[in-house]
């Protein structure tokens, strides 16, 4: 007999295999370079909304040279732990990062690593971790980290900030940890930020730290993303991707004070012994994070934002229902079970579509879809072409007992 984990691994294994046999899975284009949000696949042109670069920066030649103008100054590489020296552009970027943000930050090689390097430090040994059943699994990973020093974690529903008191009252004298994304990657839904600083103020022993990576750069002043855009509070660290709109790679942690700030770079493993960021992608950085200062980024947020819109103007007229509706760049259409989301997802691909099929484990197997990623390569009438053809593809494929199943995994009707 299999045990849990085995059982959950074979789930994932027939859910990615199944996208793989119908070709959504690990493609990859036939490019010898990519241009604007497009790529050839089996010699036919697609438009890619698979890419989580919201603003197209990715394409941007201005961080194109600033990365080669780091790699000529800097090499490809420099091989130092930061305990013992570091690339100049670290300090550059940092400062950069703090004014963006208007508060202490910390560049890290990856959103992921900068969790592991700073949740260990900020976490206390009497605390309960509790995190949205939504959270992104590098969150989850870090609550596994924790659970070595016997730190509880426990997971609630979306959202469900009765459920984030009870456990607060469930466990007094404890520090308690949400761990929460601040734009969901899957849905493309907020986390309450707003309710959950009225909570902070509320519950002194309730912290919060947010993974806000695809809140970061495509909205907020100087692109300092969703949820410090809501407010800011002592208790409160949010950790942002260079990965999304940012254009580039690695990402920052933001922290409340300076004090707590240097107690993780100090503290942190991963911050001083583990691999440096490569010196032309800090370069990248730098020069993205001067865009975003500059007041470039303004007009890539508007661009976006009118792109959004029209998306979801068409999708009403159309009447293809959106899991969240609200103006972010991740579109969700639910599909309930995996074979209608791959047979969507298959067709829009033969139009010239390529979109994320979302199954298991990202989500639950009953609520798979299709995830569409709009950003500024998309022009306004390829935005016009994709509804157009969704619709015709939803038409076919989602038959009247397809619709009452999604109506009852998503609690809506399609």
């Amino acid at each position: 007999m299999l045990t849990k984990y085995e059982a959950q691994l074979k789930t994932m294994k027939q859910s990615g295999q199944a996208a793989i046999d119908q070709g959504l899975f690990f493609i990859t284009p036939d490019n010898e370079q990519f241009s604007e949000g497009r790529f050839n696949l089996k010699g036919k042109p697609v438009i890619n909304l698979s890419s989580c670069s919201y603003l197209g920066l990715e394409l941007d030649p201005r961080l194109a040279e600033a990365s080669a103008d780091a790699a000529r100054k800097f090499g490809t590489q420099y091989s130092s732990c930061r305990a013992f020296a570091q690339c100049p552009l670290y300090d550059e970027l940092e400062d950069l990062l703090s004014q963006i943000f208007q508060a202490p930050a910390l560049a890290n090689l990856s959103t992921t690593i900068g969790h592991i390097a700073t949740l260990p430090i900020l976490v206390k040994d009497n605390s309960h971790l509790v995190l949205d059943i939504q959270s992104h699994h590098c969150l989850r990973m870090s609550a596994d980290y924790l659970a070595n020093r016997g730190i509880s974690s426990k997971t609630i529903r979306h959202n469900a900030l009765d459920q984030l008191e009870q456990e607060i009252l469930a466990h007094p004298g404890q520090d308690i940890w949400y761990l929460i994304d601040g734009l969901y990657s899957m849905y493309g839904d907020y986390a309450p930020i707003s309710e959950l600083l009225t909570m902070l103020d509320r519950y002194p022993q309730l912290h919060l730290y947010v993974d806000d990576a695809h809140g970061t750069s495509w909205t907020g002043k100087n692109g300092q993303g969703y949820a410090l855009e809501q407010g800011r509070h002592p208790r409160m660290v949010v950790s942002h991707s260079f990965t999304k709109a940012f254009g580039g790679s690695g990402g920052c942690v933001v922290f409340p004070d300076q004090e707590t700030r240097d107690q993780v770079r100090l503290l942190g493993g991963p911050f001083y012994w583990g691999s440096p960021i490569a010196p032309p992608v800090l370069g990248t950085a730098v020069a993205s994070a001067k865009l975003h200062l500059d007041g470039s980024i303004t007009k890539l947020q508007q661009t976006l934002m009118a792109k959004i819109k029209l998306f979801n103007r068409l999708c009403q007229q159309y009447q293809i229902p959106l899991i969240a509706n609200n103006d972010t760049p991740i579109r969700y259409i639910g599909l309930g079970k995996q074979e209608t989301t791959n047979n969507v997802t298959k067709a829009l691909l033969e139009q010239g579509f390529y979109a994320s099929a979302v199954c298991y484990p990202s989500v639950s197997k009953n609520k798979t879809g299709l995830r569409l990623g709009i950003t500024n390569h998309l022009t306004e009438a390829q935005i016009h072409q994709l509804v157009q053809t969704l619709a015709e593809i939803l038409k076919r494929e989602v038959t009247d007992e397809t619709r009452a199943f999604i109506d009852k995994a998503f609690k809506r009707a399609f």
